[in-house]
Parts: C-alpha cells; sequence; structure tokens
C-alpha cells in the first residue's frame, strides 16, 4: 500500500507536493486527471487520496463519485479521499461532503499545513 494518491492537473501543484511527500518519507503515486486516479485505485490501495476538483478529462467530482461506485461494488473500506481546492463557498464542502468525499485542504497550503493534514488523515 501507498500513502497517497495525489491527483492534481496542474504541474507546478503536483511539483509542490511531491517535493513535501519525498522530504517526510511518503510513498505516493500521481495522477493528472480523474480518469487516471481511477484507474490507480482499480490497482492500488492508498492510505489517502488528495483530489483536485477542477481538472480535464474527469474532474474531482465524478473521480470521487466513481471510486465510491468501485470501492461499494468490490466491498472495500472506503479510501479517505480528500479535496484539494481553492473553493471556499460553504455550499460547496456539503457538495463535497455528500459525495463522498471526506473533507477539504484549501489551496494555496504550506509544507506544515499539508503534512499535519496528511498525519492526521492518513488511513496506513
Amino acid at each position: 500500500m501507498k500513502d497517497i494518491l495525489l491527483v492534481e492537473d496542474n504541474l507546478i501543484n503536483q511539483r509542490l507536493a511531491i517535493a513535501i511527500f519525498r522530504k517526510a518519507n511518503y510513498t505516493f503515486d500521481t495522477a493528472d486527471n480523474g480518469k487516471d486516479a481511477l484507474k490507480l485505485v482499480q490497482k492500488n490501495k492508498y492510505g489517502i487520496i488528495l483530489m483536485d476538483i477542477q481538472m480535464p478529462i474527469m474532474d474531482g467530482i465524478e473521480a470521487t463519485i466513481e471510486i465510491r461506485k468501485y470501492e461499494d461494488l468490490n466491498k472495500l473500506i472506503p479510501t479517505p479521499i480528500f479535496a484539494v481546492t481553492a473553493y471556499t463557498e460553504e455550499n460547496d464542502t456539503e457538495r463535497f461532503l455528500d459525495i463522498g468525499i471526506n473533507d477539504c485542504i484549501r489551496k494555496p497550503f504550506n509544507y506544515q499545513q499539508l503534512i499535519e493534514f496528511i498525519e492526521k488523515n492518513n488511513n496506513r
């Protein structure tokens, strides 16, 4: 099992998160969109999924719905999925929770915020 699946289409955000993961000695995979994330979830187990919301091909909302369907169908323990987003409206958070996202971490974040969030929520 890997610690983290990062689903993020922005290369700068990916590089920042990867640097943080490496510094903290986490094992991880990355996906550029929700479709690729779904394929990885079907092959691997993760302690936590950090899911961007706005992405091409398949966004974070649709990807989360599909991941939850896959877990349900296969009777798997749900992987904690956290939206990593710049959205700040309260109704957005409610909508995320309704589709199976466990919580949100807001962009931009710093090293300490991300590490504390992962440590608190990682299902390893």
